[in-house]
């Protein structure tokens, strides 16, 4: 009992109880000084050498009764036979090498042993083993060893076990673990118990590997993490930070926080660069990947640093996996884009100044030409015999020109600018539009003569009119007084998709 152990200071005791012949009831008491407990071998051990100490003690009970009662002797010689061959039985049952020892004047014989001893253990030595003095059993390093511990033994009484020991069979060698047992005197016996600790040693031996590895792959992590441009935090399934590149993200952050839980290692003052809501603590990217395993890409958070100042982070997270697909941690990685950002708004901020400046250019430019198409229509008014008509006309064709072009630039500034959605646009249709407005332009004679398929529809913006206007145009003001101009319109496939293919030709 504990109790008992800690008021008398003695460690674990195994207590096994022996009956004998005659009613005669003994009982074994294994003990030890430390606080370690039997195992179930040593325990299993225990009861064998009981049963062996019962026979062995019976064995002597029933050698007296033969010096004193001839008449029993046959039977009794019977009876120690079969003890002796249910001792044998014992042996060879057992899983450990067993050997057991008798004292032959100055040496130590072996009187009995398990079948793993006889063949795994000491299989090179030559057979029968039993009767051989226990030097003839190995090499004389070990035999001197397994002596020295066996008179130990006999000596004091208590069994003694030996640290890991190396055993040499004869073909092999490999750890093992040896149990000398005294069994009894007169003569004097022991036990000899052996196992084999080869799984042990070498499991010891893979876990220092496993330990060396893990060891060597956590330094080139930490050399990668160290070496990258951007901030980046491991964190375990705790939310406890077991990883950072403290120098970097106290380059972005303004400083580093001490306090690495989860919680606590983000600014405070944070919002959403896209809505200008605050962030919460649980809004992180990095906290999203660790609780609900959601894998965040680049979202843009503005924040105030550590040390006061203002900054944008562009910040990535994702979840950690084991092999059975647990969530075991998050990663997080921020960039700073501070200056980026500043840069883009300077860039949007000098776009809308220069559209600014062409909507004020094109509409005064606009108002400018309205009214010197006014004057003009005066002056042709005035012209009564139309001596300066021609180059009245051209003067409003010319201004009528830079009109389309003004309009022109209005229009693909509203593309750029994207206020000019894409849709649905049938073509035929609107090459019919534009060839309608063509055939006046500049008073010239223009046949347009189209074979084009009905139905074409395509997605794209409304500018893709100005295509065919422009093009035609072209062959109009590029030719003559008569211009004749051909479309045509083909179905042609590239990387397995279809297309409209116009083909316009003039003389």
């Amino acid at each position: 009992p504990s109790e008992i152990a800690h008021r008398t200071g003695a460690g674990p005791l195994l207590v096994i109880p022996v009956e004998l012949a005659h009613g005669v009831k003994i009982a074994l008491l294994f003990f030890r000084f430390d606080d370690r407990p039997f195992g179930s071998i040593e325990m299993d051990l225990g009861e064998k050498m009981a049963s062996s100490v019962a026979v062995a003690i019976t064995d002597m009970l029933m050698v007296r009764d033969l010096r004193a009662a001839d008449l029993e002797k046959e039977s009794m010689l019977v009876r120690l036979s079969k003890e002796r061959e249910n001792l044998a039985a014992i042996f060879e049952a057992n899983p450990l090498a067993l050997a057991l020892f008798q004292r032959d004047g100055e040496n130590l014989r072996l009187a009995l042993c398990s079948k793993i001893f006889r063949d795994d253990t000491y299989g090179a030595v030559p057979h029968p083993l039993e009767g051989k003095r226990m030097e003839e059993l190995g090499i004389p390093e070990e035999t001197a060893y397994l002596r020295k511990m066996a008179e130990a033994a006999l000596r004091t009484g208590q069994t003694q076990v030996s640290e890991e020991h190396v055993h040499h069979t004869g073909r092999e060698q490999f750890p093992t673990k040896i149990m000398m047992a005294p069994i009894s005197r007169q003569p004097d016996t022991v036990l000899m118990a052996g196992v084999s600790i080869s799984d042990l040693v070498n499991a010891k031996k893979q876990l220092e590997e496993y330990a060396t590895r893990i060891e060597a792959e956590r330094v080139r992590l930490r050399t990668i993490i160290d070496t990258l441009p951007v901030g980046v935090v491991l964190v375990d399934a705790s939310g406890k930070v077991i990883e950072t590149n403290s120098t970097r993200r106290a380059e972005i952050w303004g400083t580093s926080p001490k306090d690495r839980a989860l919680a606590n290692i983000y600014p405070s003052r944070a919002r959403w660069s896209n809505t200008g809501m605050s962030v919460a603590k649980d809004e992180w990217p990095i906290a999203r990947a660790l609780r609900k395993g959601e894998c965040v890409k680049g979202e843009m958070i503005d924040i105030t640093r550590f040390d006061g100042k203002r900054g944008t982070e562009l910040i990535s997270a994702a979840p950690i996996h084991d092999a059975s697909g647990k969530r075991i941690g998050a990663v997080g990685i921020m960039q700073d884009i501070t200056e980026q950002r500043q840069l883009e708004q300077d860039a949007v901020e000098a776009k809308e100044r220069a559209e600014t400046f062409l909507d004020l250019l094109t509409h005064d430019v606009q108002g400018h030409n309205a009214a010197i198409s006014g004057y003009i229509q005066m002056a042709l008014s005035k012209d009564k015999q139309g001596k300066r008509k021609d180059d009245l006309q051209k003067a409003l064709e010319a201004i009528k020109a830079s009109t389309e072009l003004i309009d022109t630039v209005r229009k693909i500034q509203m593309v750029e600018t994207h206020d000019t959605a894409h849709g649905h646009i049938e073509l035929s249709s609107t090459l019919e539009d534009v060839a309608s407005e063509i055939t006046a332009v500049g008073g010239k004679r223009v046949h347009i003569e189209m074979s084009t398929k009905p139905d074409s529809f395509i997605l794209a913006s409304p500018m893709i009119r100005e295509v065919f206007m422009n093009l035609l145009i072209n062959s109009v003001r590029h030719s003559e007084e008569e211009v004749h101009i051909t479309v045509r319109q083909n179905r042609i496939y590239d990387g397995g998709r279809e297309y409209h293919k116009f083909i316009i030709e003039d003389d």
